[in-house]
């Protein structure tokens, strides 16, 4: 189809598709167009012409060296980063480029016609390969990283057992060789997983073609661990079994139950430094010879021995030992009357499970059934109450809660002829090491008791009454104390409780020792009486 954009001669007809006015509208619109379009195309061309930019391939450099790129026609350098690299301009189309610290920038260079380049510069702060060594020698402990040098970067591979490894490499590189190394470690995921889990000892952990593969069985109490575990590691396929009659550690308890003053709580205990004289070490002679006295000695240790030296004996003669007066004694205030033991149960738990002691009686007393009308009898204990939950840790540190509750009848009250209650307790949780006894006491009680002694008709008398009598005021306070020794009772290795035979060889070993000590004792014994 052929468009005129003239008028058609005298004598040619024009074409029929469009009238003579059309033709020149359309004739123009297509003159705008065009223009438009040739204005759009030549502006991109224009501004690639006035700013043209190419883009050159890294330079590395290390401190120390100095590096020239040869570029014609330069006018001008600009750097990003100054403090990392400086520029001077040399003959010949010589750039010089002195590296200042380690570090990574861009250099701009303008050349004749507008036209840039850009070159990225990498100051690395020594040699690569002398830094390879470097690291080389501060990862001697992991003999099985590589170390490697690719494109003027210490590159360290390898597979780490767990992410402490990765700490520790860490702090082996120090801070100014981590900003010079790129790390690319893996940590073993097994080996993470067997650690994680190394505390329950009838799970396997083995490495599989589809993953981290768990065998074996665990109890109840590790199942939130596990969980954990299973979440954080999706490659692991669980196939334990869970254990519920798993053997665990017996935990004794023994526990003993005060109602004491409190003015003697502070007398519990063993006196020892007052009671005991402790090692004794002594040595005598006679020092007036005569047969029929010898010079009065002090009543220590050494009077002993000198009762056995004959009179007229001027040798000296020694002993060392324990002395037979020892008189260790426990102050217990139960045997003046001082206290009163409530209850001592020994009490046994599994590890996680709670033990149970009550010692006291149920008092009844009636109650309305709400569905029926009618009367029934209920019961209420009262007396000592005891529930303690054990839990033993990893460490071998024993955790207890302890819900203690002393109770008595209270004939002051009476509804119906039922009487009431008087009730103490006391709750905590409580950490001891095996062996060692916790106290948790509380105030039981308060009395108060005022006596007057005076002189007879002179103490009554007004205003100077007061200088013929005496007035006392006792305030004393009961006491609830109570003494917790926690003993753990281990399991062996394959998950059993101590065999009969292993006890009776305890015992008999236990029967060994005390005899050699009360062997030692005899002979301390016959040697001071000699």
């Amino acid at each position: 189809m052929a468009i005129y954009l003239h008028d058609t001669p005298a004598g040619v007809p024009a074409p029929a598709f469009y009238p003579s006015s059309e033709r020149k509208s359309v004739a123009f619109a297509l003159i705008i167009t065009l223009s438009t379009l040739l204005t759009l195309l030549s502006v991109p061309a224009a501004a690639a012409d006035r700013f043209p930019i190419h883009r050159t391939d890294a330079v590395s450099l290390h401190l120390g060296k100095v590096e020239t790129l040869r570029i014609k026609d330069i006018e001008r350098v600009a750097v990003g980063n100054d403090d990392i690299v400086s520029t001077s301009l040399l003959e010949n189309d010589e750039l010089l480029i002195i590296p200042q610290k380690a570090g990574d920038t861009e250099i701009v260079i303008w050349q004749t016609g507008n036209r840039k380049q850009l070159v990225r510069i990498q100051v690395r702060a020594e040699n690569p390969d002398k830094l390879a060594r470097q690291v080389r020698a501060r990862l001697t402990p992991f003999p099985a990283l590589k170390v490697s040098v690719r494109e003027s970067l210490v590159f360290v591979t390898g597979q780490l057992k767990s992410a402490k490894d990765l700490e520790r490499i860490q702090t082996l590189l120090g801070k100014e060789l981590m900003q010079q190394v790129v790390l690319q470690l893996d940590v073993d995921s097994v080996a993470v997983v067997r650690s994680a889990l190394k505390h329950i000892t009838t799970l396997h952990v083995e490495s599989s073609d589809d993953g981290i593969r768990l065998t074996g069985s665990y109890a109840p109490e590790f199942k939130n661990t596990l969980e954990t575990v299973l979440q954080r590691y999706p490659q692991v396929i669980n196939l334990a079994q869970i254990d519920l009659a798993k053997m665990k550690s017996m935990i004794l308890i023994d526990v003993k139950i005060l109602e004491l003053r409190k003015r003697n709580l502070e007398q519990l205990g063993v006196r020892w430094d007052s009671s005991i004289a402790g090692p004794s070490a002594a040595i005598a002679a006679t020092g007036t010879v005569n047969p029929f006295f010898r010079s009065a000695v002090d009543s220590n240790g050494a009077a002993q021995i000198a009762a056995a030296i004959p009179v007229d004996d001027t040798n000296f003669h020694s002993s060392v030992g324990l002395l037979t007066n020892v008189g260790s004694r426990i102050d217990l205030m139960e045997e003046a009357g001082e206290a009163r033991m409530l209850a001592r149960p020994m009490l046994s738990a599994r590890d996680g499970a709670v033990a149970t002691f009550h010692s006291g009686g149920e008092l009844p007393y009636p109650i309305v059934d709400p569905d029926t009308g009618k009367i029934a009898v209920s019961f209420r204990s009262y007396g000592v109450k005891l529930n303690v939950l054990p839990q033993l840790s990893y460490e071998g540190k024993i955790m207890v809660e302890v819900n203690a509750e002393v109770s008595s009848i209270d004939s002051s009250i009476n509804i119906n002829g039922v009487p009431g209650l008087i009730s103490k307790s006391v709750s905590s949780t409580i950490n001891a090491m095996d062996g060692e006894t916790i106290v948790m006491s509380g105030l039981l009680a308060n009395t108060e008791a005022e006596s007057i002694s005076k002189v007879p008709l002179l103490g009554d008398l007004p205003l100077i009454g007061a200088l013929f009598r005496t007035t006392n005021t006792e305030n004393e306070g009961r006491e609830l104390a109570i003494f917790l020794t926690p003993r753990i009772k281990f399991l062996d290795y394959s998950g059993e409780g101590a065999s009969s035979e292993t006890q009776i060889t305890e015992l008999e070993k236990l029967g060994e020792r005390v005899s050699e000590k009360t062997a030692d004792m005899d002979w301390v014994s016959r040697r001071i009486q000699d």
